[in-house]
């Protein structure tokens, strides 16, 4: 985690527009070169901090890691989706609340019209 540490404290991060520009900041990107979808560690270990931070912050405000991964727009074959999100957070030690995931599911399911 060398080189990830991004002072929070005293920040109010309630969206992910501000986490994308306090992230792209520290590491001297614009938020289109971080939302870019490319593989190069420049962009990619900023993205992933970006979204680490991301669940960290707004998971408890009922942000779905899907909600998460649709915050950072990417060319198509780059394309972000929940898994990369959930990625993002086991690499940086970010705590899931399991009973979030399982709330997730329930709401999937009860909007497809299924039984939990």
């Amino acid at each position: 985690m060398e080189g990830a540490v991004i002072e929070l404290r005293s920040r109010k991060l309630e969206s992910i527009a501000q986490i994308k520009r306090l992230v792209a900041k520290r590491y001297g990107l614009t938020v289109s070169e971080l939302e870019n979808g490319s593989r190069q560690w420049r962009f990619s270990h900023p993205r992933q901090i970006a979204l680490a931070l991301c669940v960290k912050r707004l998971r408890p405000k009922d942000y779905t890691l899907t909600r998460i991964a649709q915050g950072f727009p990417g060319e198509a074959k780059f394309a972000i989706d929940h898994a990369t999100v959930l990625f993002a957070a086991k690499k940086w030690g970010v705590q899931l609340d399991p009973g979030a995931v399982a709330r997730g599911r329930q709401n999937r399911a009860t909007a497809l019209g299924r039984a939990a």
